[in-house]
């Protein structure tokens, strides 16, 4: 791995020294030149793809936190193509610093065997990959049973519920940390503590807005903290923070972890499968009732644990331990969670045979069809996960409507390419990760041309201006494409092998679409590749009914869900077991089979206060009732719930604002509006487009 030199100055901060390294990126002590204020910075430790992935990611999550239990952001910047951030310089020191000054605990060294057989030492419980098989050698049982916390319960309880507070306004927000431990809880000197370290963070957004493809299948995270869903590489949320939470609780006060193994492979078992023994086996002076929370905390099953950290705070706060009160963080509200995959094993079998057929050097395109919200993107979600697990590696990319900007702020309305713009970006982390030699591979002359489409290319080739080469006729066209293509190619010979996952074809830019059919069955038969593309069936262009009509295409039509089907969304979505079947009969009426109808229905409920959580558990409106009042239609239900807003366009579902008049100016939306059947919820009988 080529490790980042340490620069003497990044943005307007001059560098001090090295403070600590972490497994995104270096951390230094630095002084803004301006204000002369000291701050710790954050910058990528290395020039590989994935951890300047997570460091942007980190970047992005923090921008949108503001809460005194979260390391305050200060600025941020892009330095040679590697992203840093400025954050508060916190004084004090970690949880994991009390730990081992009451229980004389730490991370054990790890002796292990990297996938080309040279040995290395390996200090901590970090853990990322399919179980390899290092040493874990757990500490001893103490001899005499000790107090609890080592007497000092009530700080450990009162920095517990504290810790709460910063969860739920980070799982408010659909942010997961996916890495909470010890280790990332600072502890001011007035014992308030501070969540840093985002750099796993992962948007599992659940029914919060429009869904987007996160790639998942490995184990990440560290294992002494890592719940059994995180361990098995499967999806995780809200309740896999709070699953670490009670593991790092259940250390506190016990002074053992809840892992007790000797080998990698034995402890990513035993988390899934093996309960810790009972806090009052281990030590002396645990409350019943801190005993009862700690199992609920750490139940194996997602949905038998306890799901908000409100109710956790609030178990806590029972027991004596102090806090703060807190106003429901803005933005944020009460969560329903992202449901397991229902109704579509056929579909996701057939993906995976072309994925496996891909293993063996025949490639494939494989075509995702369906109206809005019928879960194509939940459906590629899991097909990326499939893909992570045959050791493919996975590039997503996604074509935005009309009047987006993307995370970074750039407009990409019509932009040129703008759908492969991550694999363009992973192509210039690989050049420069692996030095000149991999970048002539990937790039050479290429670099020139594909520059003017992606800025972290300028560095490695002069940009052709745009407006010769995207827009100079169709020989300027097709040295486009014909880049394209042999930038894939290389990029596939290096990788062994790559799935590209593009969402909404039926968004996506003339020059992309060109691509796609640049991609005849001849190249993919030849290529360890795989192309998976989604589409709103009634949408799609000329283009894409053109691939669809292919005979080398693997076409996977998304049908509406059955009552069952829905029914095992809705108890995934409230992380229950059982719901009265006359409540799924009526949700699954209203909302037709379409799963994101299903999510809105309960998002409306829960936000009117229709379904309401109390003590930790669902209740619906009404003494004995168990069905909510029906609307005349679901989009009734959508508008008077307050929820008029698009879940994709930043445009806030406009046109449902738009006179009559205006609605009819135009024969469809003046935006391309993208809500679920592609029409504003607001619909005007008089707009005799109906739109």
């Amino acid at each position: 791995m080529q490790l980042t030199p340490m620069p003497s100055e990044l943005g307007r901060y001059r560098i001090v020294r090295k403070i600590g390294e972490g497994g995104t990126g270096v951390v230094y002590r630095a002084v803004d030149n301006h204000t002369g204020e000291v701050v710790a910075l954050k910058a990528g430790r290395a020039a590989n793809p994935e951890i300047l992935g997570r460091l942007r990611a980190e970047i992005h999550a923090l921008q949108s936190l503001s809460h005194p239990g979260i390391v305050r952001l200060i600025g941020s910047g892009v330095h040679e193509g590697t992203p840093w951030y400025a954050m508060e310089l916190l004084e004090g020191g970690t949880w994991r610093d009390w730990m081992r000054e009451v229980w004389n605990s730490g991370p054990p060294e790890v002796s292990t065997m990297d996938a080309e057989g040279s040995s290395h030492t390996w200090s901590g419980e970090e853990f990322e990959g399919e179980a390899p098989a290092p040493t874990l050698v757990p500490g001893e049982a103490p001899t005499r049973r000790p107090r609890a916390a080592g007497g000092q319960l009530p700080r450990v309880l009162s920095i517990t519920r504290r810790l709460c507070g910063a969860l739920r306004a980070m799982h408010g927000r659909g942010l997961v940390h996916r890495d909470l431990k010890p280790d990332n809880v600072f502890i001011r000197p007035d014992g308030r503590p501070v969540l840093m370290d985002l750099g796993l963070v992962w948007r599992g957004r659940g029914s919060i807005g429009r869904e987007k493809i996160e790639v998942h299948g490995r184990a990440v995270g560290t294992l002494a903290y890592m719940g059994p869903e995180q361990a098995a590489g499967r999806p995780v949320d809200a309740r896999a923070d709070l699953y670490a939470l009670g593991a790092m609780l259940y250390e506190a006060v016990t002074g053992r972890s809840t892992v007790r193994a000797r080998t990698v492979a034995e402890a990513l078992l035993a988390i899934q499968t093996e309960m810790p023994p009972a806090p009052s086996t281990v030590v002396d002076g645990v409350p019943p009732a801190l005993e009862e929370l700690l199992l609920k905390m750490l139940a194996k099953e997602p949905r038998h644990r306890l799901g908000h950290a409100e109710d956790i705070a609030a178990a806590l706060a029972a027991m004596g331990a102090e806090g703060d009160d807190e106003a429901p963080e803005p933005g944020g509200s009460v969560y329903l969670y992202r449901p397991q995959l229902a109704g579509r094993g056929q579909a996701l079998a057939e993906a995976t045979a072309v994925l496996d057929e891909a293993r063996l050097g025949r490639g494939g395109m494989i075509l995702l069809a369906g109206e809005s919200g019928i879960g194509k993107t939940a459906l590629a979600t899991e097909i990326a996960a499939a893909a992570t697990t045959r050791r493919f590696t996975v590039i997503t990319g996604e074509c935005m409507p009309v009047g987006v900007k993307d995370e970074t702020g750039i407009d990409v309305t019509g932009a040129p390419l703008h759908p492969l713009r991550r694999f363009l970006q992973l192509l210039a982390d690989r050049c420069r990760e692996r030095g000149p030699e991999v970048t002539a591979r990937l790039l050479g002359e290429r670099a020139a041309i594909l520059a003017a489409f992606e800025p972290a290319l300028h560095a490695l080739g002069r940009p052709v201006p745009r407006s010769e080469e995207a827009y100079g006729g169709e020989a300027a066209r097709r040295r486009i494409l014909d880049a394209l293509d042999d930038a894939f190619s290389a990029l596939v010979e290096l990788e062994g092998r790559v799935v590209l996952i593009l969402d909404d074809l039926q968004w996506a830019d003339d020059m992309t679409l060109g691509w796609l059919e640049d991609l005849d069955a001849d190249w993919l038969s030849r290529r360890p590749f795989v192309l998976v593309g989604t589409y709103r069936s009634d949408e799609a262009g000329p283009e894409i009914k053109r691939l669809w009509s292919r005979p080398d295409v693997v076409r996977l039509p998304i049908a509406r869900l059955e009552p069952a089907a829905v029914g095992e969304m809705i108890r995934d979505m409230l992380a229950v077991t059982g719901v009265p079947s006359d409540f799924v009969d009526f949700v699954a009426r209203q909302a037709e089979g379409n799963p994101f109808f299903v999510a809105e229905y309960l998002r409306v409920g829960v936000n009117e206060g229709m379904i309401r959580r109390d003590g930790g558990r669902w209740s619906f409106v009404g003494e004995g009732q168990t069905s909510l009042p029906a609307p005349g239609s679901l989009q009734e239900l959508v508008r008077v719930g307050g929820s008029a807003h698009c879940h994709r366009s930043p445009a806030r579902w406009r046109d449902s604002r738009r006179s009559s008049a205006e609605a009819c100016a135009r024969p469809r939306c003046s935006t391309r509006c993208a809500c679920p059947r592609r029409r504003c919820s607001a619909r005007l009988p008089s707009c005799a487009n109906g739109r």
